[in-house]
């Protein structure tokens, strides 16, 4: 701006301020217009004889650039009005604090339990999305956007959405009131059908708790205690059911909308369920080793068995009937036997092959001493 149109716009505020007489006073808003933007402050024209100062601090946007320019109109606050002095100071970072206060005052005469509010979206964290009334920001949690399971909040709500909330509580500490909200509490449930008796399901593990594993299931959420995983003692069970894995699960109690799952009974189910088939006469075929053959081809990465065409192996009615015989078995020639070899037999001595004379029983009643 040239000197000679700050000079005039000086001037014509001077005849104005004269004219009208207008002293100020501390705490009060007015509405002042840009005259020029020199160094670190940012000269204004409040209708008084002498000019204010504004910090130019305070008229920043968020590149650290000034969002004034000379003859935007502005309110402030009256920080400093040197009656005496050529020039008054006044602060619009004070303004707009005042503003907050009293739009903080107004939320909060609103914003009470039950009260269904509207408002916009302005921030998110981990734990779930922060809202702003108007002044007060609430805090909606994960659980308290939807129905469905939410894991991040992005996927429920964009920032800058308007949404309508119900305010669940509110409680004062020391960084001011705490307000917690429900988008969920203002919306029709999701109609998700009870998972029936020994029904198979799908599970994937949430997260992983003292006493067990929450999981989600296409039926609901529920829980899978310690005992219902399968898992040898000792074993920790965070480390071999980790967030985001999947397994099979069967329904064990439902009581008001608490589901209770189990892994080790998946097999008992399965069991009586190809039991029933096969007894309904509804059971495909088995072939080779049947259920353990499949397992050990699938443990050993081999490929499934073929089944077998029906009445591969079956046996011939009148084959059946008739016991089976022993085939002949051919003779085999047994070798001749050799001659027998006469050998001279050596003389005996007389003596020794003679016969001693039998000896006469003794009579009756006598015992003969040996010696």
């Amino acid at each position: 701006m040239s000197d000679e149109s700050f000079a005039s716009l000086m001037k014509e505020a001077t005849n104005r301020g004269s004219a009208t007489g207008r002293r100020l006073h501390p705490g009060d808003v007015v509405r002042v217009r840009v005259i020029q933007i020199a160094g670190d402050s940012v000269f204004v024209d409040a209708g008084t004889p002498g000019d204010g100062r504004i910090a130019r601090s305070d008229v920043l946007d968020e590149a650290g650039e000034p969002f004034v320019k000379p003859g935007m109109m502005l309110e402030a606050t009256v920080m400093d009005p040197r009656p005496d002095g050529p020039r008054f100071s006044v602060s619009r970072r004070a303004f707009l604090e005042e503003q907050r206060r009293a739009a903080q005052a107004e939320a909060a005469a609103r914003v009470v339990a039950g009260a269904e509010l509207e408002g916009t979206v302005s921030a998110f964290n981990r734990h779930g999305a922060l809202v702003d009334l108007g002044g007060i920001e609430g805090f909606v949690h994960l659980s308290e956007l939807a129905w469905r399971r939410v894991e991040r909040a992005e996927d429920a709500v964009q920032i800058g959405e308007r949404v309508r909330v119900r305010v669940l509580s509110v409680e004062e500490g020391d960084r001011g009131a705490r307000v917690r909200l429900s988008l969920r509490a203002l919306q029709a449930p999701e109609p998700v059908a009870a998972p029936a008796p020994e029904e198979v399901l799908k599970a994937k593990v949430i997260a992983s708790v003292g006493g067990g594993v929450t999981v989600s299931t296409p039926k609901g959420e529920g829980f899978v205690r310690m005992a219902e995983l399968g898992l040898p003692p000792g074993a920790d069970h965070r480390r071999a059911f980790p967030a985001g894995k999947e397994f099979d699960v069967v329904l064990v109690t439902n009581a008001g909308g608490r589901l209770r799952f189990s892994a080790t009974q998946v097999a008992r189910v399965e069991e009586r369920k190809n039991f029933r088939d096969y007894s309904s006469g509804t059971a495909a075929p088995q072939s080779g080793f049947g259920q353990l053959g499949d397992l050990l081809r699938e443990r050993l990465g081999l490929p499934p068995s073929e089944p077998e065409a029906p009445g591969a192996h079956a046996v011939p009615e009148p084959a059946r009937a008739q016991a089976p015989t022993a085939a002949p078995q051919p003779k085999v020639p047994t070798p001749a036997a050799a001659p027998a070899v006469e050998r001279p037999v050596a003389a005996q001595p007389a003596d020794r092959g003679a016969t001693k004379p039998a000896r006469a029983p003794d009579p009756n009643g006598v015992v003969r001493r040996r010696r």
